[in-house]
């Protein structure tokens, strides 16, 4: 995949301006810069604000995820995107053919939104185990209701916890 890098994502940009104290910076990591507000703003884990802000990322997440992807199951265009973000070297020709190679495709969610404003290519990993393990040594977790709501991304989901 050419490294396509972008302005700051809107949804998610649009979030961390909802913090003035917050100073967002759109080459990093979503993840990283959720966990940094909450240092920021030295949210307790289970604080009602945090609790809040977490909602509010999440539906940002989930929504600039489809924006850059898509989500109708039925759109080759999305499949196909989600196969040109994998570097997938043989581009399907139908649906069902992209959606076999997602569903054999063990990728953290976060990746790929920050692979769009940071340019690093997703990291595909052999096992579901191995994903397990970088996604809690990372603390990149895509909320999972988002992921449920939209139709492409929904297919990406292993039990990570």
């Amino acid at each position: 995949m050419p490294n396509r890098r972008q302005p700051a994502a809107r949804r998610i940009a649009r979030f961390f301006a909802l913090y003035p104290n917050f100073d967002y910076d759109p080459q990093a990591s979503v993840s990283a810069e959720f966990h940094r507000l909450v240092t920021t703003y030295r949210w307790r884990r289970w604080s009602p604000e945090r609790d809040e802000a977490w909602e509010r990322f999440s539906k940002a997440m989930g929504e600039q995820f489809s924006t850059f992807y898509g989500s109708d199951v039925n759109d080759l265009r999305a499949w196909q995107a989600l196969c040109i973000a994998l570097r997938v070297e043989s581009m399907p020709d139908t649906v069902k053919e992209c959606k076999q190679i997602i569903k054999s495709t063990h990728v953290n969610l976060v990746d790929f939104i920050d692979t769009r404003t940071t340019g690093q290519p997703i990291e595909i990993f052999d096992t579901e185990e191995e994903l397990r393990e970088y996604t809690n040594e990372t603390h990149k977790y895509f909320p999972k209701e988002s992921a449920k709501e939209s139709g492409v991304l929904k297919y990406l989901l292993r039990e990570i916890l």
